[in-house]
C-alpha cells in the first residue's frame, strides 16, 4: 500500500475551543437567515410597548428654582444672630439644612392639608380606558364627615343625572342618593356635592374616589419631590416633582415654597420678640454693672494717687522688648561669624569667601574683600599657566596670612558679641524684676478697665440692634426668594411612546435571537464541518448534503444533472481518486459508523455509481451479514452472497456477483442468507481468497460494514481495508462521541481513517469555508476544498488548489445553473 498511515500522536484537539462557541459570522448569518422572525417579533414588541404606554398613566413634571438669602450672608452674621446663639438657637443653617426643612414632614403635612391632597378623583377614558386624574376639575366632591385624617376609603360614584347618583364602596356596599344629601354608610356619613366643573358630559360616567391616610400622602410626596443645591455659596435650590396631574405638580411646589416662607417669617418674628425682651433686660443689667465699675475705679485712683493708669509700667515693658530684639540680632551675627569660621577652616583650596553675609565689623569685611581679590588674581595666573611664577608664590603666601587674620578677627568678633549679649540679658532681667514690682492694685485696676470696656461695647451694640429691630420689623420677608415659579407643564414626561416602542422593538428582536443562540449553544449534535474540525485531527473526505424530500431514488447521482447532491458526489469522487494506492492497484474502502442509520448504504452505492460513470471498475460488498441493508434495499436479499461463499456452499465467485443492480456499471455482492455465525465466517480464509480475487478484477472495492462497537464484524474485516471511511450523519451523532473516533485514530485501530459527513443541511450551512447556497459551479468546489489534509481536493478537472475549472461557455453555465436543484427548501435525511 503506497499511502502511509499517518501516525498522528497530536492531542492538541483536546485544547480546541468548544464547537458551540459563537463567532461574529455565526451571529450575522443567524440573524440574516431568521430576519423574518426578527421583524415579526420586533413588530409585536413595538405594538405591545405602544399599547402598554398608551394605557399607562400619564406622568407630568414641574420645576421651580428658589434662592435662600440667609445662606449667603454667613460671613456678615448680625449681632442679633449672635445673641440668638447665646440663647441656644442656631445662628445660620447650611443650604442642606434648608433643603431638609423645606421637605420636612411637618412642612409637607401643611402642604397636603392646604391643597387637600388626601382625596383623589379620576375616571376612565372611554376609548383607551386609561385613568385620568380630576385634580381641580372633578364634577363632584365627596365629603367624609366621620372619618379622621388617618382613615382610608375607596369608592366609585356613578352620576345618573343632575340630582341622582349611585355610590359603590370597595367593601361591596352600594348606595343611591341625591346630590348634596348626607348618606349613612359603612364608612360613616358621606355627602356628595357637585362642583363648578360639573357638566352634562359626566352623566352616566363613573368617578373613582379614594381617601388616603394623610401621613401616607405626606410620605408619598416627600419621596416624589427632588431638591438639589447648587454651589454652597450661591444659595440656589432646584426643585422638581412628578405627578399624575400637571396642575397638582405645580401647586405642590409653589405651596412648598409658600409654606417655607410663612414658617420662616413666623420664626423670625418669634426670634425678634424674644430677642427684644432679652436686649432690654440685658441693657438694664449692663447699665447697673458699668456704674458699679466706674465707682470702683474712682475709689482706687483716689486711694493710690493715680492720674493715668495706662502708662504705668509701660517703660519697663518697652525695655524688655528692646533687649530681647537686640539679643536676637546679635545671635544672628554670631551665627554668621561662626559660619565664616567654619568656612575659613575648611578653605584649603582658597575659595572665595561669601560677601553677602552682613557683619558689623569693617576689618573683617575689608580683609575678606582683600582675600577674594587675591584669589581672583591667582585664578587668572593659573588659567595663563604661570603656576611657579614668583608673584604667584607671593600671593599664595599672602592668602595664607589673610586667612589666618580672618580667623583671628572672627574669634575676637564673636567674643565681643557674646559679651554684648550677656549685658543685654542682665538689662532684661533687671527690667523684668522692676516690672514685677508694679503694685498688684494696678493689675486689678487694668482688669476692671478691660471688663468695663467690654461691657461698654456690648451696651452700645445692644442699643444699636434694638433700634435696627424697631426699623426692620415691618419689612420681614421669607428667606426663599422665587427665581422660577413652578408652572404647569402640559407635556407628560412618561410614558414615552417612541422610547417605549424602540425598547419594544429591541426586546422583541432579542427574544428570537436569544432563542436561536440558546438552542445553538444547547445543541450537542454534529451539524457542520467546523464541528468536526474543532474536535478531530482526522482528514475530512467530503460532505454530502441532504437530498430533496420528494426524491425517493436510491441512486441520486446523475451524469446529466448539476444539482447540489450530484455535485457533492462528483467532488467526493475526485477526493477519493487522491486516496488510491500509489502503485495503481485496487483500493479497498471500508465504510464505518458509530451508530445505525448513518447512511453508509446510501453513500457506498452512490459513490460506486459515481465511479462507474467515469468507467472505473467498482464492486460494492454488503458485509453486514446480520441485517443486509444494502441487499434488502436493492432486492438482493434472496440471492446467493457472502454467506453462501464463506460457508462453502458455493465456490464459483461469479455466481455471487450481481451486475448493474445497484447502478449501471456497478457490480455488487449481497450478504446472502442470514448465517448463524457471521463473525466466524468473516474471519475465515475464504474471505481472504475472495478479496484477493476482487483486487485482481476491480479498481475500487467498497465495503459496507456494520457500525463500530456494536459487533466485532468491523474489526474483523478491517484487515482488507486500505482506507477506512467513518460516516458521520449531521444532526444524529453527538459531539461527545467524537473523542471516541479520535481515540481510534490515535490508536491506529483502522488504517488511513477519514471522515465523510452525510446529510448536511446546505440551506442553513454557513461554515468557516464558505456557503453552499451560492452555487455549485465554483461555490461547491470551493466550499469542499479545505480540511482534507494530504489528499487534496477539487473535481475531475481540479487544479489542485480547491477551485473547480470550468471550460464551458456562458450559455452552458446558464444551463448548468438552470439544472441546479429547483427546490432546495425541502430536504430530508439521507438513510
Amino acid at each position: 500500500m503506497a499511502q502511509q498511515d499517518n501516525q498522528n500522536t497530536d492531542v492538541s484537539f483536546l485544547e480546541k475551543k468548544d464547537a458551540n462557541a459563537l463567532t461574529v459570522k455565526d451571529v450575522v448569518m443567524t440573524i440574516i437567515r431568521n430576519i423574518h422572525w426578527l421583524v415579526l417579533c420586533g413588530f409585536l414588541g413595538a405594538s405591545h410597548a405602544w399599547y402598554v404606554s398608551d394605557k399607562a398613566d400619564r406622568i407630568y413634571e414641574s420645576h421651580a428654582k428658589i434662592k435662600i438669602y440667609e445662606t449667603i450672608q454667613n460671613n456678615m452674621m448680625s449681632q442679633l444672630e449672635q445673641i440668638s446663639t447665646m440663647r441656644n438657637r442656631a445662628a445660620a443653617k447650611s443650604l442642606n439644612d434648608e433643603i431638609i426643612i423645606i421637605n420636612s414632614e411637618t412642612a409637607m403635612l401643611e402642604v397636603v392639608q392646604k391643597l387637600n391632597l388626601t382625596t383623589t378623583y379620576n375616571y376612565e377614558t372611554k376609548l383607551v380606558r386609561r385613568k385620568k386624574e380630576l385634580y381641580k376639575d372633578t364634577p363632584i366632591e365627596v365629603q367624609f364627615l366621620d372619618m379622621s385624617d388617618r382613615d382610608e376609603a375607596k369608592l366609585s360614584v356613578l352620576i345618573k343625572n343632575d340630582s341622582l347618583f349611585k355610590m359603590k364602596i370597595s367593601n361591596g356596599s352600594v348606595y343611591e342618593g341625591r346630590l348634596r344629601d348626607t348618606l349613612s354608610t359603612t364608612i360613616g356619613r358621606v355627602c356628595v356635592v357637585p362642583t363648578w366643573a360639573y357638566r352634562d358630559s359626566y352623566i352616566n360616567a363613573t368617578v373613582n374616589v379614594r381617601k388616603n391616610n394623610i401621613y401616607n400622602v405626606v410620605a408619598h410626596y416627600r419621596s416624589k419631590v427632588w431638591l438639589s443645591a447648587g454651589r454652597n455659596t450661591d444659595g440656589i435650590i432646584d426643585m422638581a416633582i412628578e405627578d399624575k396631574a400637571a396642575e397638582r405638580a405645580a401647586d405642590v411646589l409653589n405651596m412648598m415654597i409658600a409654606v417655607y416662607n410663612e414658617n420662616s417669617i413666623k420664626d423670625q418674628q418669634r426670634i425678634i420678640v424674644e430677642t427684644s425682651k432679652f436686649i432690654n433686660e440685658r441693657i438694664a443689667q449692663l447699665d447697673r454693672e458699668m456704674g458699679t465699675h466706674e465707682a470702683e475705679i474712682a475709689t482706687f485712683k483716689s486711694n493710690n494717687l493715680l492720674l493715668n493708669v495706662n502708662d504705668y509700667g509701660q517703660s519697663y515693658m518697652e525695655a524688655i522688648k528692646e533687649a530681647s530684639e537686640e539679643q536676637e540680632h546679635l545671635k544672628s551675627e554670631i551665627s554668621h561669624a561662626r559660619y565664616l569660621q567654619k568656612f575659613a577652616a575648611n578653605n584649603d583650596e582658597n575659595n572665595l569667601f561669601p560677601v553677602t553675609i552682613d557683619l558689623n565689623d569693617d576689618n573683617i569685611v575689608q580683609t575678606i574683600a582683600e582675600f577674594n581679590q587675591i584669589v581672583l588674581k591667582l585664578e587668572k595666573y593659573n588659567n595663563s599657566g604661570y603656576v611657579n611664577n614668583p608673584t604667584v608664590l607671593s600671593m599664595q603666601i599672602e592668602l595664607t596670612t589673610l586667612k589666618t587674620n580672618i580667623e583671628k578677627l572672627l574669634d575676637s568678633y564673636i567674643a565681643v558679641v557674646e559679651q554684648k549679649i550677656a549685658a543685654l540679658q542682665r538689662t532684661e532681667n533687671q527690667a523684668r524684676q522692676k516690672a514685677s514690682s508694679v503694685p498688684t492694685g494696678q493689675l486689678y485696676l487694668d482688669n476692671i478697665s478691660r471688663v468695663q470696656g467690654i461691657k461698654e461695647s456690648l451696651y452700645l451694640a445692644l442699643l444699636t440692634k434694638r433700634e435696627e429691630m424697631l426699623m426692620t420689623t415691618p419689612s420681614i420677608e421669607g428667606k426663599a426668594g422665587i427665581i422660577d415659579r413652578a408652572r404647569i407643564n402640559p407635556t407628560p414626561v412618561a410614558p414615552k411612546p417612541k422610547k417605549a416602542m424602540t425598547s419594544g422593538i429591541i426586546i422583541g428582536m432579542m427574544i428570537p435571537v436569544a432563542v436561536f443562540f440558546i438552542r445553538r449553544m444547547l445543541d450537542t449534535k454534529v451539524r457542520y464541518r467546523k464541528d468536526l474540525e474543532n474536535y478531530l485531527t482526522i482528514p475530512i473526505l467530503g460532505e454530502i448534503p441532504s437530498k430533496n424530500k420528494k426524491d425517493e431514488r436510491k441512486i441520486v447521482i446523475d451524469s446529466n444533472n448539476r444539482n447540489a447532491i450530484s455535485e457533492a458526489f462528483r467532488i467526493l469522487r475526485s477526493n477519493i481518486e487522491y486516496t488510491r494506492n500509489a502503485d495503481g492497484s485496487a483500493t479497498t474502502y471500508l465504510f464505518l459508523s458509530l451508530m445505525e442509520s448513518s447512511g453508509k448504504t446510501f453513500l457506498t452505492t452512490n459513490i460506486a455509481a459515481s465511479l462507474a460513470m467515469v468507467e472505473k471498475r467498482v464492486v460494492v460488498l454488503d458485509l453486514d451479514l446480520r441485517k443486509g441493508t444494502l441487499s434488502r434495499k436493492f432486492g438482493m436479499r434472496k440471492h446467493e452472497g457472502f454467506s453462501d461463499y464463506l460457508s462453502g456452499k458455493l465456490d464459483d465467485i461469479d455466481k455471487i456477483i450481481m451486475h448493474d443492480v445497484v447502478a449501471e456499471g456497478v457490480d455488487s455482492i449481497p450478504a446472502g442468507p442470514l448465517p448463524p455465525n457471521p463473525s466466524e465466517l468473516l474471519a475465515s480464509k475464504r474471505l481472504d481468497t475472495l478479496m484477493a480475487w476482487l483486487r485482481e478484477h476491480y479498481d475500487y472495492i467498497i465495503m459496507d460494514a456494520v457500525p463500530v462497537g456494536i459487533v466485532a464484524d468491523a474489526t474483523i474485516v478491517k484487515r482488507f481495508a486500505d482506507v477506512s471511511v467513518f460516516v458521520i450523519r449531521a444532526g444524529i451523532v453527538d459531539k461527545r462521541m467524537l473523542p471516541d473516533i479520535q481515540k481510534l485514530k490515535d490508536n491506529n485501530s483502522y488504517p488511513n481513517m477519514m471522515i465523510l459527513m452525510n446529510d448536511v443541511n446546505i440551506k442553513k450551512k454557513s461554515g468557516k469555508y464558505g456557503s453552499y447556497g451560492y452555487g455549485y459551479g465554483y461555490g461547491y468546489g470551493y466550499g469542499y476544498g479545505y480540511g482534507y489534509g494530504q489528499y487534496g481536493y477539487g473535481d475531475d478537472e481540479g487544479d489542485g488548489k480547491g477551485k473547480r475549472k470550468h471550460r464551458s461557455s456562458s450559455k452552458s453555465r446558464k444551463k448548468i445553473t438552470a439544472e441546479t436543484d429547483p427546490d432546495p427548501k425541502t430536504s430530508e435525511s439521507v438513510s
